[in-house]
Order: structure tokens, then C-alpha cells, then sequence
């Protein structure tokens, strides 16, 4: 529990750091997710990480903003 309730305030740090712009929350998000990984059985935990890794942010923000429209 301890180990989780860290990740979450590493989270929070970076993002109060970069000015909690949606990259930073969008790169927060990716992070925890992907110490989410780390604790999946192996085999598995890599299947995680493609999943996670797939969209980099510009990606994401260029289909959020066709979204929009």
C-alpha cells in the first residue's frame, strides 16, 4: 500500500512541475499505469506496457481534438 501511495505522490509532483498542462496529466497518467504493469505476472506485464506505451501524447491530442469538432 505504502509503494502505491508513493507513485501517486511522484505522480502529482511531476505534474504540480510542469504546470499541470495536459501533457503533464496525460504523462502522470501514463506513469502510474505503468508501475500498474510492474506488478502484472510475467508474460503479461508486457502486454500491459504495449498497451500503455501505444499512444504517445501528440497522438492523443491530435485525436482529442478531432473529437472536439
Amino acid at each position: 500500500m505504502y509503494r502505491y501511495q508513493s507513485y501517486l505522490v511522484i505522480t502529482a509532483f511531476v505534474i504540480l512541475l510542469t504546470g499541470c498542462s495536459t501533457q503533464a496529466w496525460y504523462e502522470g497518467l501514463r506513469m502510474g499505469a505503468q508501475n500498474q504493469c510492474a506488478r502484472q505476472p510475467p508474460g503479461a506485464d508486457s502486454a500491459c506496457r504495449d498497451r500503455v506505451n501505444q499512444q504517445p501524447y501528440d497522438a492523443y491530442d491530435q485525436e482529442r481534438s478531432d473529437l472536439r469538432k
